[in-house]
């Protein structure tokens, strides 16, 4: 099983998307772990979420999601 863990995005989805196209270049996972930290400084963590959910990610809370 090949698993693709990310984290601390901090509102930026152009982390989480750089990440998934060059995750891209390998086989692809199984399961996709996003560990948290999805909010604090950028302004975009719904457009975050969204790409995760869009992508059935697994999510974790951090400690900038509280």
């Amino acid at each position: 099983m090949r698993i693709l863990i990310l984290a601390d995005c901090h509102g930026r989805p152009e982390l989480i998307t750089n990440a998934l196209n060059h995750a891209s270049h390998c086989k692809g996972e199984d399961v996709l772990v996003f560990a948290g930290d999805i909010v604090d400084i950028g302004y975009h963590a719904e457009e975050c979420l969204n790409i995760l959910e869009d992508n059935s990610a697994e999510l974790l809370w951090g400690n900038h999601d509280f």
